[in-house]
């Protein structure tokens, strides 16, 4: 037990020694004059260190090398990143970002990677077995559109961590400080649904409306109203109302006719669900 505590203790004062700690209580060192900005962040540094007494020689403190991440072996720390249209339609259907690696043995690889948002939250979990050849290759990290839309993204995304495997082993894990290019959700496309009204008549008195799914994915509380100049005629009090429309869904409401002579029927009139297409939600009716 001895020996184990003056092994404890010997190693606390290398450690000591090794960020320069001399004693308590030297000045404060003034950073206000300092324009170089890692320079006066290292100077801060030192004050926060000096006030818990764990180092005192600034002179020999703004000396000594910070701490640099150990270059890894097989990662390049090259990133490069692309928003990729692939079918021509305007909108990026896949985010795309090159990690170099350095493969000493053709094969089979495992690329995974865990990409943060904006607001520093981990958001995508990318796993992907991908053939590189012996030499520099680029690893690809992809992340789908409809991702990045549903989660409606803003600005950059980070590379928080990239692990390199092969046969499930790990080979090299590193966190790389590399952001992408800014970019928005809606420069994205994605899977949406599409409420379309296929049919709106006054018959007895009564208005007859038929309203479809023609989107790619399910609608949910989807709300059919009638509007006279910019007003509601059923507003919050609306019961002309389903819950979900899956896709190719339609539906059949009865409303009473109001009392002007023109009137709109409106689906989704609140824009509560997003849409592929947000022009074909009105019908006017004389």
């Amino acid at each position: 037990m001895k020996k184990i505590i003056a092994i404890v203790l010997s190693v606390i004062l290398l450690l000591i020694i090794a960020v320069g700690v001399v004693g308590l209580g030297s000045k404060k060192a003034d950073c206000s004059k300092i324009e170089d900005a890692k320079i006066k962040q290292r100077c801060h540094l030192f004050n926060l260190l000096n006030s818990y007494g764990l180092v005192a020689d600034y002179d020999k403190f703004m000396k000594q090398k910070p701490y640099e991440k150990p270059k890894p072996k097989y990662f390049t720390n090259s990133f490069r990143d692309e928003a990729i249209d692939e079918d021509k339609d305007g909108k990026f259907d896949v985010l795309k970002i090159y990690a170099g690696v350095n493969i000493e043995e053709a094969g089979d690889y495992q690329i995974e990677s865990w990409v943060y948002d904006d607001n520093k939250q981990p958001f995508y979990h990318f796993e992907k077995t991908e053939s590189l050849q012996s030499g520099l290759n680029e690893a690809i990290i992809e992340v789908p559109s409809q991702k990045i839309y549903e989660k409606k993204l803003f600005g950059n995304l980070k590379i928080e961590y990239v692990r390199l495997s092969k046969n499930d082993k790990q080979i090299e894990i590193i966190s790389p400080d590399y952001y992408t290019t800014p970019y928005g959700y809606d420069d994205f496309s994605a899977l949406l649904p599409d409420l379309v009204i296929k049919k709106a008549e006054v018959k007895d008195g009564k208005i007859k409306v038929v309203i479809a799914n023609e989107g790619k994915k399910p609608a949910f509380a989807v709300f059919v109203d009638l509007k006279v100049g910019n007003d509601l005629v059923f507003g919050k009090q609306n019961p002309n109302q389903v819950s979900l429309m899956k896709v190719g869904d339609e539906r059949e409401f009865t409303m009473n006719t109001p009392s002007s002579s023109e009137f709109t029927v409106v689906v989704d009139p609140n824009n509560f669900v997003d849409e592929s297409n947000e022009e074909n939600n009105i019908y006017i009716l004389r």
